[in-house]
């Protein structure tokens, strides 16, 4: 396993591109094809109808349905009901009421950027971005190493792709792989041209249009560009900031235009408690959970110690000389890592509900464990662009929000625009330890690392298919009850023309009425803040409706029975009743949605709103 030993250094060859070996372009080639065939079965395996989570489903609305123009307003079916939006299916922090229009706390700019191959492509054209942000990313990580190393390359396309949890975000609706190869890509174009600053400036800029925290990376990558032999190029660091802020000053204005707040709804949202938490007892919270879990548990002690042992030993076996005592270091040091992948499975295997254990067990150490290898670049002739990547990590455990911190994500989904410059250095790091390195065993160990990094992969895409199944199973369910409460509703009204039998004018109003103010179909209500966002499709397809309480559900039941309606039907994960007793409402009908997850089970409803004194 010996491998050249030159040292990254700055000035030197480009190793993949036009001028590439043939044998690097070959290699290239044949992992975008696996890749790429890999991303096609993770997507084939999951269902595209229906959102991995809260934010998936909004941001599909946006593309999907998406109204007033650039300005990414969301779709509002009951507005006929609700001019006021009150009853906005979904709540803050993801949504909200600007100046009447039913507005998402996320930049529209990704949504925007899919919608066209929504229109042309369906369900399917929703993964294109996502799909092609993947393989740029990992195409861009090989870039980046192979200009120091061509034979660290391939590793770090397998750490930026199949290896890593971008392989995941690839066939989910989020913008996280796309930010990461704009974000790769433009520290590419500024070592390989420095003097051409605009290139990664404007590459930096639509990151940051796509996602706001972006800019902790810019700011990072600004000080090693000054560091490392750009400080030399002072026209060159003016050039990237004029261009950087000016391209985000268009961003800021379009925020303020969208949300009517300069740094809109989603920065100003959660960045309260960041910075001002510094020193409270959160931020150890927030650090062990970018980096380990969330969970406080018996874990914790050997969580921190295996990934301790690990960092250590990579930079102990890196400062041996050849021979047999740094050939089993590296044994020890890549079975040990591809240890803490399966070890990650294991957390994440829990028996009661398996996709919740994700909300508190996503750390960068468990989900990218090839990270740890990174100090075995400890060296002083390491290029300090290689830096950026856990320089930037240690500046997001400082300033991150615990509330974007943790959620229902694979892995650390904040530091996911770190992970191909991460990928770099770790397959850089891996190359340097194999140097003088001889025998079966390292090359077992390494094969060990790459087999359970994939499997943790694998892991994950099954979890995705089935969690996309079973939500979509509860949306088949809650229509088929839907269609089946509105063609009752459709029955009673019939019944209630042909007993008036036309008698009087008054006798026809109601029915008239309703039938003008809500439409034909019957509206679903529900008490519970992910149901709408989670199960998105159904806001294009009836009326839905959100209230926080029995305060809430009264006034929305007196507005529905003023309007003429009749039937509607109650979402709730509530066993009992009690919330409905008094409202003047009965209970037609229930029916329990069981089934996977159970984090998704719940209650529907068939309610009659009963006459009014008045009538």
């Amino acid at each position: 396993m010996a491998e050249e030993s030159s040292p990254p250094v700055a000035d030197a060859p480009v190793s993949v591109g036009a001028s590439a070996p043939s044998s690097t372009r070959r290699a290239l080639l044949v992992l975008s094809v696996v890749y790429l065939a890999l991303l096609l079965v993770q997507l084939g395996a999951r269902s595209t109808e229906v959102p991995w989570t809260v934010d998936n489903g909004i941001k599909w609305l946006l593309a999907a349905h998406g109204e007033d123009g650039l300005r990414g307003s969301l779709p509002y079916e009951g507005r006929d009901l609700d001019p006021s939006l009150r009853f906005l299916p979904i709540g803050r922090p993801f949504a909200t009421n600007v100046d009447g229009r039913f507005v998402a706390q996320y930049p529209p700019a990704f949504s925007l950027l899919a919608r066209p191959f929504l229109w042309l492509f369906g369900d399917l054209g929703a993964f294109i971005v996502p799909i092609l942000g993947a393989l740029l990313s990992a195409w861009g990580a090989m870039r980046l190493a192979a200009r120091w190393s061509p034979r660290a390359g391939p590793w770090a396309y397998l750490f930026a792709g199949p290896l890593g949890p971008l392989a995941w975000y690839g066939t989910t609706f989020w913008e996280h792989t796309l930010v990461a190869a704009c974000v790769i890509w433009a520290v590419c174009a500024w070592v390989e041209r420095p003097n051409a600053a605009w290139r990664p400036a404007l590459l930096l800029s639509l990151a940051t249009w796509l996602r706001e925290e972006t800019l902790i990376v810019v700011a990072v990558i600004l000080v090693t560009a000054l560091i490392r032999r750009q400080s030399r190029r002072l026209g060159s660091i003016a050039g990237f900031v004029a261009v950087y802020l000016a391209a985000s000053a268009l961003f800021l204005l379009w925020q303020w235009w969208t949300t009517g707040a300069v740094f809109g709804i989603h920065v100003s949202g959660n960045l309260h408690g960041s910075l001002l938490d510094l020193f409270a007892d959160g931020r150890i919270g927030v650090i062990r959970g970018l980096l380990w879990s969330g969970d406080e548990g018996s874990s914790e002690a050997g969580d921190l110690v295996l990934t301790l042992i690990a960092m250590v030993l990579a930079g102990v076996v890196v400062r041996r000389p050849p021979g047999r005592l740094r050939s089993l270091g590296v044994a020890a040091e890549t079975g040990l890592i591809g240890g803490i992948a399966l070890v990650c499975i294991f957390a994440l295997n829990h028996e009661y509900d398996m996709p919740m254990t994700l909300i508190r067990t996503a750390g960068l150490f468990f989900f990218a464990p090839w990270v740890l290898m990174i100090p075995a670049l400890g060296r002083r002739d390491t290029d300090p662009i290689l830096w950026a990547g856990p320089l930037a990590l240690l500046v997001f455990l400082v300033v991150t929000p615990s509330v974007t911190a943790f959620g229902f994500h694979w892995g650390p989904r904040i530091l996911l625009t770190l992970i191909p410059l991460l990928a770099a250095g770790a397959a850089l790091a891996l190359q340097r330890l194999t140097v003088g390195t001889s025998g079966k065993l390292p090359r077992i160990g390494v094969g060990f690392l790459a087999f359970a990094c994939l499997t943790l992969q694998v892991f994950g895409s099954s979890l995705q298919a089935r969690v996309t199944h079973g939500a979509l199973d509860h949306l088949v369910r809650i229509r088929s009850f839907l269609a089946a409460a509105e063609s009752e509703d459709i029955a009673t009204n019939a019944g209630i023309r042909g007993s008036a039998g036309g008698a009087t004018a008054t006798a026809d109003a109601t029915p008239a009425s309703s039938a003008a103010t809500l439409g034909e179909t019957v509206p679903l209500v529900t008490h519970q803040w992910w149901y709408a966002s989670t199960f998105a499709p159904l806001l294009t397809e009836v009326p839905v409706y959100s209230v926080r309480n029995k305060v809430d559900l009264k006034s929305w039941i007196d507005l529905f029975r003023e309007a003429g309606g009749r039937r509607f039907v109650w979402a709730t994960a509530a066993r009992r009743d009690d919330i409905l007793r008094g409202l003047g409402v009965r209970v037609v009908r229930s029916e329990s949605l069981e089934g996977y997850p159970r984090s998704y089970r719940h209650r529907l409803l068939e309610v009659e709103v009963l006459p009014g004194p008045e009538h």
